[in-house]
């Protein structure tokens, strides 16, 4: 059971002792609510009396409590069917952090398979361009050999021709000669 205070306050000019669980901040910014209440509703109302000023204010207090219970109904009653689904929309929550969790594993898994991909192609690449490399390298010497074979030829055919003709001369020297 909580503590009561007493607080001894003055309320429109008479004294009261005030039982409450508030702090005495509390119960002083209570004090100086009514007050205000009651100096406002004395400028409108300058003919009422202290204790006609006070059921007034008590009943325009009430009033206000009135429309804060109606408020508050109204939120509870607003806000019940979300109370209501809350546990259903944590578990659907929850659902939805596992799936996006399996989703995260799965992109894990699929960045380091394409990471892979991308070292197979970059090493593949890489042999291409000295394949090319070697390909470069052999028509080179294929174009050096191909020039090679031309000049062996051409030699050949020379060397044949001046075999053909020494071969004619021989004749000739043959023929002269017996």
């Amino acid at each position: 059971m909580t503590k009561k205070n007493r607080i001894e306050v003055y309320l429109n000019g008479l004294p009261y002792t005030l039982l409450t669980d508030r702090s005495e901040n509390e119960a002083e910014e209570i004090i100086e609510y009514v007050e205000k209440l009651v100096d406002q509703l004395a400028l409108q109302h300058s003919s009422l009396t202290k204790l006609a000023l006070s059921q007034l204010s008590a009943l325009n207090i009430a009033e206000e409590l009135f429309a804060e219970k109606d408020a508050y109904s109204r939120y509870q009653e607003h806000s019940r069917i979300p109370l209501e689904k809350y546990p259903e929309l944590l578990e659907e929550i929850e659902k939805y952090k596992s799936t996006i969790r399996e989703k995260e594993n799965q992109e894990t898994v699929y960045r380091r398979k394409l990471e892979e991909k991308n070292r197979d192609i970059f090493e593949k690449n890489q042999k291409i361009k000295d394949l090319e490399n070697t390909i470069s390298q052999k028509s080179e010497k294929i174009e050096a050999l191909e020039k090679n074979q031309s000049r062996l030829e051409k030699i050949f055919l020379d060397n044949q021709q001046s075999m053909n003709r020494l071969r004619k001369e021989l004749e000739e020297l043959k023929g002269k000669v017996r």
